[in-house]
């Protein structure tokens, strides 16, 4: 592998981690993020939520449907 693939391939692997680390921590204070998952049998449905248990906000709440 050439050093010119290898450095797209490190700058990907940044992007990745930063887009992570966005997600998954407090757009306020940074802290990692308390995810929930709650699986509903019946609507077959996975509801998620996300929040900050220092800030004391919720930052997300998703529907993602079971496959």
């Amino acid at each position: 592998m050439d050093e010119i693939t290898r450095e797209k391939i490190k700058r990907h692997q940044e992007k990745y981690q930063n887009f992570l680390k966005s997600m998954n921590c407090c757009p306020l204070c940074s802290e990692p993020l308390v995810l929930v998952h709650e699986i509903n049998e019946a609507e077959e449905v996975i509801k998620e939520t996300a929040h900050c248990d220092r800030c004391d906000i919720e930052t997300r709440r998703k529907d993602h449907p079971r496959h």
